[in-house]
C-alpha cells in the first residue's frame, strides 16, 4: 500500500482522534465485520462498571524486568498469563489488579515503572473525571498523579528513556485532541501538532515519533510540533518500536490486519495478520521477542510477527 504523497501536518489542521473500532475480549458479544478501526472512538463508551468484565481493551504492554505482560482495559488492568501457559477465558482471569476498574485508556510501561490515564473507577469517583498523568512503581497496587490530575484523559502514550536515563512523553489529549508532549518525565507539557491519528510510538534513540494517520504513516522530528507522511509506508492501524536483538525498527498493522515490519536497513516487508478487529498491539523484547495484540481471538502472541500465534487469554 501507498499512501499519498508527503505533507506536512500542522496546529490548524481539524482537532479529533481516529475513531477506534470496538471489540470485547470477554463477555461482550462483537457486532458487525468491520475493519479494524472502524466504530465509536474510546471516549465516547462508558466507564466499565462490572470489575470482573475484561471488558475493551486500551492497551498492552509488557514489564521488561519480570517479563509479565499487562492489558488495560475499562474495567482495570489485568495481569496476563506467562507466554506458553495454557489459554484461559477471559472470564477466568480474576478481577483487574486491586480490584480498582479505573477505566485506562493510555497505558505503557517503562523498565518497571507503569503510566497511565483514563478515568477513575467508578467506585472511587469524585468530582474529577480524568485521572490526569498517573504512575505505578508496585506493578498498578497503587498510583500516584505525576501531573493533571483530574484535568487530562490521555490516549496511545508513549515513554522512551534516553541513553542518560531521562524521560520523554508523547500522548494525545482527548479533549483536544492534540499531541502533547513531556521531556521531563510527564511533570510538566507542551501541546504539539493537531493530528488525525491512532496510534503513536517513537525511536527512543532519535527521538523521532511516529504517527497512524488517514494519509499514512506520519513521522515528526520536532517532539510532535509538525509530521510528514512517509509515502513509502504502508497505511497502518496500529504501531509500535521494536528494539531488535541486532536492529531496531517498527511493527504495524493495517485495516486488512496484515502485519508489517521495517527493520533495519530492510524497507518494509508483509509478515502475517490478526484475525478481525484488532483493539491494541504491543511488542517486546523481553524475556523474548514477542508480539502481543488483542483481536477477535482473544489476546494472542507470535514470535515471528503474527505467521503464527498463541492464544494466551481467550475471547
Amino acid at each position: 500500500m501507498k499512501s499519498p504523497a508527503p505533507r506536512p501536518f500542522t496546529r490548524s489542521l481539524t482537532t479529533r482522534v481516529a475513531a477506534i473500532g470496538v471489540l470485547t475480549l470477554s463477555l461482550t458479544a462483537c457486532a458487525g465485520s468491520n475493519p479494524p478501526g472502524a466504530g465509536a472512538p474510546d471516549s465516547e463508551l462508558p466507564p466499565q462498571s462490572e470489575p470482573a468484565v475484561f471488558g475493551h481493551v486500551h492497551g498492552l504492554d509488557v514489564d521488561s524486568v519480570t517479563g509479565v505482560a499487562y492489558a488495560a482495559t475499562h474495567g482495570g488492568l489485568f495481569e496476563l498469563p506467562p507466554a506458553g501457559a495454557t489459554p484461559i477465558a477471559a472470564a477466568d482471569l480474576g478481577g483487574p489488579i486491586a480490584g480498582r476498574a479505573q477505566d485506562t485508556m493510555g497505558f505503557t510501561i517503562n523498565g518497571r515503572q507503569m503510566f497511565g490515564s483514563g478515568h477513575p473507577d467508578p467506585a472511587e469517583q469524585s468530582t474529577a473525571p480524568n485521572l490526569g498523568f498517573i504512575t505505578s512503581n508496585d506493578s498498578s497496587q497503587t498510583w500516584q498523579t505525576l501531573s493533571l490530575g483530574g484535568e487530562a484523559d490521555l490516549h496511545d502514550i508513549e515513554v522512551v528513556r534516553d541513553a542518560a536515563g531521562a524521560l520523554s512523553v508523547y500522548a494525545v489529549d482527548a479533549s483536544t485532541g492534540q499531541i502533547t508532549t513531556s521531556t521531563d518525565g510527564g511533570v510538566t507539557w507542551r501541546s504539539g501538532a493537531d493530528v488525525i491519528m491512532r496510534d503513536l510510538t517513537a525511536d527512543p534513540a532519535s527521538g523521532t515519533v511516529y504517527a497512524t494517520t488517514e494519509q499514512g504513516l506520519a513521522a515528526s522530528d520536532d517532539d510532535g510540533a509538525t509530521f510528514e507522511v512517509d509515502p513509502d509506508a504502508p497505511v497502518l492501524y496500529l504501531i509500535d518500536w521494536i528494539d531488535g536483538p541486532s536492529a531496531d525498527g517498527l511493527v504495524g498493522v493495517d485495516l486488512d490486519g496484515t502485519v508489517w515490519t521495517r527493520i533495519g536497513a530492510d524497507g518494509w516487508q508483509e509478515r502475517g495478520s490478526v484475525s478481525g478487529d484488532v483493539e491494541a498491539m504491543a511488542y517486546s523484547p523481553v524475556p523474548e521477542p514477542v508480539l502481543l495484540v488483542a483481536d477477535a481471538r482473544g489476546i494472542v502472541t507470535s514470535d515471528n510477527f503474527g505467521a503464527t500465534w498463541q492464544a494466551v487469554v481467550e475471547r
